[in-house]
């Protein structure tokens, strides 16, 4: 898991040296000497049926397991997160004082979870942890702005776009210039609230020119979106852009995902369903089971059903 990392890690080490003594290797895939999912798995069940552990420890074995069958190719990869989502249900149950982490590590998996996800679950979980973690403030506001770009996300796909909304704009608002991925996710981030404010029939050409402004170093198939939404480019353009992108590594393939997608909302919020259908269709295709570039995918098949769009 990508997001609380740096969290887990710090209450991986607070769990204390008993765990290590008595569950060794029952820790981060391929960190301190620990082996690989399968094997993580393996020592962290044996700890947990040796009901040696109990209470935040028994938890943090719980959270550990499902951390590994997260990653395993059947959750990451082919939507099958029930053993996951298991761990983390019965951590949260254990470990109430870190229920917000552990929330929010089941939300990204409900995510998953699918071939299109359980995203009204995920928002589910990433409200009830933004509730908790007002008691809880010792991760500072880097939480609430991170859960607010992804809870965003999430609620544009269920279609509660008011919230949306409110949720993207306290990322937006709150940028953390030390933070390299912070910069990674504004430049997308900027383009779903856009696309919410659309949705509530907000008019944000202002707010969207100055997010574009932010932007010091922007990729020319980014920049040509940016353009589209401010009806300074084509779709025509944006797809030239893409196409342009060397085939060498993912960004081909990354830069056509962002294309489609954003040229089939662009259409859709048009009411031209019919080139929204073939650019929303290839979304599902162009955009990979994996990561960031899922939600592209899933975003597309919830408004394609959402509005009706066909061939």
């Amino acid at each position: 898991m990508k997001r609380f990392a740096v969290l887990f890690l710090g209450a991986t080490i607070a769990a204390g040296a008993a765990q290590a003594q008595a569950g060794a290797g029952c820790g981060m895939p391929g960190k301190n000497g620990n082996g690989d999912v399968a094997s993580v798995i393996m020592a962290c069940s044996a700890l947990i049926q040796s009901g040696n552990d109990s209470g935040v420890s028994l938890a943090l074995d719980y959270e550990v397991r499902g951390h590994a069958y997260f990653e395993r190719d059947d959750c990451r990869n082919h939507g099958e997160c029930g053993l996951a989502i298991g761990d983390f249900t019965r951590a949260i149950a254990l470990d109430p004082e870190h229920n917000y982490r552990l929330l929010d590590e089941r939300a990204e998996t409900y995510e998953n979870n699918g071939e299109l996800g359980q995203f009204d679950l995920a928002v589910a979980d990433y409200i009830h942890a933004l509730k908790l973690e007002g008691a809880t403030p010792e991760y500072g506001t880097s939480y609430d702005s991170y859960a607010g770009y992804y809870l965003g996300r999430d609620e544009f796909i269920v279609g509660r776009y008011g919230d949306a909304s409110e949720d993207l704009a306290l990322f937006v608002r709150h940028p953390d210039s030390n933070d390299s991925e912070y910069a990674v996710a504004f430049a997308e981030a900027i383009l779903w609230l856009h696309l919410v404010r659309a949705r509530a029939g907000t008019q944000d050409a202002a707010e969207l020119s100055h997010n574009v402004s932010l932007m010091t170093r922007t990729a020319p198939w980014l920049g040509a979106i940016y353009k589209l939404y401010l009806g300074k480019s084509t779709p025509h353009e944006v797809f030239s852009a893409a196409a342009a992108v060397s085939q060498d590594g993912n960004s081909f393939a990354i830069a056509n995902c962002y294309a489609n997608f954003f040229v089939g909302e662009y259409e859709l919020l048009r009411n031209n369903k019919k080139l929204a259908w073939d650019d929303l269709s290839d979304t599902a295709t162009s955009c990979a089971r994996k990561d960031g570039d899922d939600v592209f995918r899933k975003a597309a098949s919830a408004d394609m059903k959402r509005y009706n769009v066909q061939y």
